[in-house]
């Protein structure tokens, strides 16, 4: 089973080193082997799931421990936000990596 934090490591880099992202909640489920990871940068938050043996991304506005409110919004719900193309892919892989890379400054954006 992979982690969560390790994958986004591994195809995500440049949100540690160019955005600034940083681990701020981290929870697991023994018994199911389930995992969350809470990454932020400024104002956007980025949810990374790992719940039956797949990874799934989520961005929402607002700081993590102080606005739980926002509703979050899966990889292919911004895409298709951004792109205009559907797409019901929200897991965490080398095409979703790619569109984070090229697209992160916009996401950016619509989540400040």
């Amino acid at each position: 089973m992979s982690d969560p934090l390790n994958l986004v490591s591994q195809y995500c880099p440049f949100l540690f080193d160019k955005y600034g992202f940083k681990v701020v909640d981290s929870r697991a489920s023994a018994s199911f082997g389930d995992e969350i990871v809470i990454l932020q940068s400024g104002s956007v938050s980025l949810r990374v799931t790992r719940d039956k043996g797949q990874v799934f991304l989520d961005f929402r506005t607002g700081a993590f421990k102080q606005n739980k409110a926002y509703a979050w919004h899966s990889i292919d719900v911004v895409r298709q936000l951004i792109t205009g193309k559907t797409d019901d892919n929200a897991t965490l892989n080398e095409q979703n990596a790619k569109f984070i890379e090229e697209f992160i400054p916009v996401i950016i954006r619509l989540f400040s």
